[in-house]
């Protein structure tokens, strides 16, 4: 199983690196970053590349924003294909929680996992 974070910017690997921060060297995590002089075309074109490079995998794509480029390249490619989940609102909590379950669960078990804490991997103080 593989995760692939795809954010607008360098959010993706920002977050990459504050996990690695975390937790220490990471396996089976990857990034494509759609950067402001790249067009859908181009963007769809690297997330396939990425996709027939992992043919045999399972594939949790983590993006950031539902409506936003990255979220429609993803969510196009996954159409119909169960062995690739996309969820969006990326956040460190949500990743830390996919990294260090990933290889505990199967694709199925994680994807419902995950779906299922998502909303409460963000939140306000009570300080």
């Amino acid at each position: 199983m593989k995760i692939l974070l795809l954010t607008h910017g360098q959010l993706a690997e920002g977050l990459l690196h504050s996990v690695t921060m975390l937790i220490g060297t990471l396996s089976d995590v990857d990034f494509i970053s759609f950067s402001e002089s790249m067009g859908i075309e181009a963007l769809t074109e690297d997330v396939r590349e990425y996709l027939n490079n992992n043919n045999d995998e399972s594939i949790l794509i983590m993006t950031d924003i539902m409506g936003g480029t990255p979220f429609n390249v993803a969510s196009m490619e996954s159409y119909e294909n169960e062995r690739i989940a996309v969820f969006y609102g990326i956040n460190l909590p949500l990743f830390v929680e996919a990294y260090m379950n990933k290889d505990m669960m199967t694709f199925e078990e994680l994807v419902n996992y995950l779906d299922g804490i998502k909303n409460e991997t963000i939140g306000k103080s009570n300080l």
